[in-house]
This record gives structure tokens, C-alpha cells and sequence, in this order.
């Protein structure tokens, strides 16, 4: 495991990550990604995808709306917090002594901290994908690549980032700056804490279900679990 990067040991990795944009191979003028952003990402993307799985016994999530059960149950560790350095932002983070202090998390904007409502969900276009406002945190502390992969963990079921179809499946934060996409006042964009990075890109789910987010970087891995409710 490699100890969690800091800015004096993050120069390649910053100047690398400052032209990338989320999710893509290539940059906005079509140019390869420098080699050193490349392979930080390849590491990151040979560590095996750990997301636990949610039995949910008797009544359905869609009949009962039992969308607590899925962080709440053995197996599933998540937490939320109030991020005074992101005003009115509740987010995700890791539990545990030695990350509880994240140092990524994740804030879903369209309802509770761990529990959104489908049908409150603004919908992509005409399709069945419903779009939940992610917003992406990053302590100072941390400034290299961020690997975000998903899955469901109550059954067979798809999740995706992004705007546009197919979905991407991956979702990289470069290291270095993050831009700030479709992160306005909202989400208190213009009171965030010097240091902190902060972008907002939005999740894609089609239907109620237990969710998660494994959440890899440089000297850490965790998973940050969230229910999908009908109504």
C-alpha cells in the first residue's frame, strides 16, 4: 500500500492531471495523456473491484421502500459527515480510525446523505436513467488521481457517471485541480475552503436498489454504500 500523496511528491502526477478531462483517455485537443496520469490510473484500475452484497429479505426495496437497510446492514460500513469546509454539503467519507478523515468523499445533493428518492430524480432525456448530483471532495492532504467504480449490491443492476449514453462506467479524477463541472452556488462552490477540491460530476441509476461507490487512490481504498428509494 502506498502512503497517501502529498504535494511534495505529487509534481509529475500535478502537471500530468492539470489538462485532463474526467473520465477520458485523450484531452480536449485529442493529445495522448502524459504517461505518468496514465499509469497512476492503470494502478489504480488493477486493484480488484471489493463491493460487499446487501441481502434484502421479505418485502421488496420498491414496495417498501427499505433503502436504509442497504448501509445499514453487516458488511456495508459507511458515514456520513458535515464538511464545514463545503457548506451545507452532508457527504460520504470512510469509517474507521485511520480514514476518517477520507481524505474523498462523495456528497449526494438530491436528498439524505445516504438515501436518495428516485422520483425526485431529474431524468437523462428520454431514457430511464435518472441523474443524482454527485458532488466529489478532496482534502488538501491528498492531491493525486482518484479511481471511482460502482456497482449494485442487492442484485443484478446497472450504474453509470456522467451525462451523455452509454454511461461511462469509470468515473477518474486527475490529480492536481479539478474542474469545476456543473458546480455552482447550489453546492456553496463559492465558499469552499482554499486547498479543497471540488467537482460535480452526476451519477446514473435507472431503479431502486442498494448502490455503492468503491473510491480508489494513491494509498487508499473504501466504499461508500447509498439506497435508491421508489418514493
Amino acid at each position: 500500500m502506498h502512503p497517501i500523496v502529498t504535494r511534495a511528491g505529487l509534481a509529475a502526477l500535478v502537471l500530468a492531471g492539470a489538462s485532463a478531462c474526467l473520465g477520458n483517455e485523450e484531452n480536449r485537443t485529442g493529445e495522448s495523456r502524459p504517461a505518468t496520469a496514465v499509469r497512476g490510473f492503470e494502478e489504480l484500475a488493477s486493484r480488484p473491484l471489493h463491493l460487499p452484497r446487501v441481502e434484502l429479505r421479505g418485502p421488496s426495496i420498491r414496495e417498501h421502500g427499505v433503502a436504509g437497510r442497504c448501509v445499514e446492514g453487516p458488511g456495508v460500513p459507511v458515514n456520513a459527515t458535515v464538511l464545514p469546509h463545503i457548506p451545507g454539503v452532508a457527504a460520504l467519507g470512510p469509517v474507521g480510525p485511520r480514514e476518517r478523515y477520507g481524505p474523498v468523499y462523495a456528497g449526494l445533493t438530491e436528498g439524505a446523505p445516504r438515501i436518495v428518492f428516485l422520483s425526485l430524480l431529474p431524468t437523462l432525456g428520454d431514457t430511464r436513467w435518472r441523474l443524482v448530483r454527485t458532488l466529489w471532495i478532496s482534502r488538501p492532504s491528498y492531491e493525486g488521481p482518484v479511481l471511482v467504480r460502482a456497482g449494485r449490491l442487492d442484485r443484478r443492476g446497472v450504474i453509470g457517471f456522467g451525462e451523455e449514453l452509454p454511461p461511462r462506467s469509470t468515473l477518474r479524477l486527475p490529480a492536481g485541480g479539478w474542474p469545476r463541472t456543473g458546480f455552482g452556488s447550489r453546492e456553496g462552490g463559492s465558499a469552499v475552503r482554499a486547498g479543497w477540491r471540488v467537482t460535480s460530476v452526476p451519477t446514473l441509476v435507472g431503479a431502486p436498489g442498494c448502490y455503492a461507490f468503491q473510491v480508489d487512490g494513491l494509498g487508499f481504498s473504501y466504499v461508500l454504500a447509498f439506497g435508491v428509494q421508489s418514493r
